[in-house]
């Protein structure tokens, strides 16, 4: 049997590879979506300065929210790694189309997939805080929650990596927006930047702080729109070559 133009089929018999790479495509956006959320739940959380009582008063009373924040944080890591993984197939194919080589895509799929994995281990330990709470020391619980933070630190200058490899693949291949490159290169600046907190751990309530909440939003952003832009892109099946 003949397949349509431009529909090829997948290893599934009679589903069609074009609605499976658009479905791939919206999995950033499904992460976005799990991870605005998980964040609004986690809005006030205490700082490096603050003492353990703080900490553990914070824990307490936000018990069940903090669950469900991580469980959601959970399900947005999942697609966003299904999502690094699409990119990763796109990219090769726009680099190999453009280049005729590959180089920036493994950097980019790399260092998104590390940064996911940190995270990743950063909310296993503030869940393990969360469930701890009350039966170890308050001063434990602010450690436990200043490891939490410094992973995710740690994982945006990963995924920084992503960001910068990027901002190049976009450049060079024009394989999405070029105002989306742009962004991504800013995001990189932005993801080493905040690293100096490693350095001033206080400084998560000052402009290290806001950098990163600039950071954070940079990404979602890029994450976000490149999902919807490949989805909606009738050529999306092809672009990986």
């Amino acid at each position: 049997m003949a397949e349509a133009p431009g529909e090829r089929l997948s290893a599934i018999r009679g589903f069609p590879s074009k609605t499976s790479h658009t479905l791939s495509a919206l999995s950033g956006g499904a992460a976005v979506i799990l991870i605005v959320v998980a964040t609004l739940l986690d809005l006030t959380p205490p700082t490096y300065d603050d003492g353990p009582a703080k900490f553990l008063a914070y824990y307490t009373n936000n018990r069940s929210q903090l669950q469900i924040d991580l469980l959601l944080s959970a399900f947005g890591t999942f697609w966003l790694a299904w999502y690094l993984g699409f990119l990763r197939w796109l990219y090769e194919g726009a680099e190999r189309g453009t280049r005729g080589f590959v180089r920036a895509a493994p950097i980019a799929f790399g260092g998104g997939i590390a940064g996911v994995a940190v995270a990743a281990m950063s909310g296993v330990v503030q869940l393990t805080a969360v469930e701890l709470t009350g039966s170890i020391p308050a001063s434990d619980i602010r450690m436990l929650h200043l490891m939490h933070i410094y992973g995710l630190t740690w994982a945006t200058v990963l995924l920084s990596v992503f960001m910068l490899s990027s901002f190049f693949i976009v450049r060079v291949t024009q394989i999405l927006p070029e105002w989306l490159g742009v962004l991504a290169g800013i995001g990189a600046v932005l993801g080493f930047f905040q690293a100096v907190l490693f350095l001033s751990p206080g400084g998560d309530d000052s402009i290290f702080g806001f950098a990163g909440l600039a950071w954070f939003v940079i990404f979602l952003v890029y994450i976000l729109a490149s999902s919807i832009n490949l989805a909606r892109r009738v050529e999306t099946s092809l672009l990986g070559g």
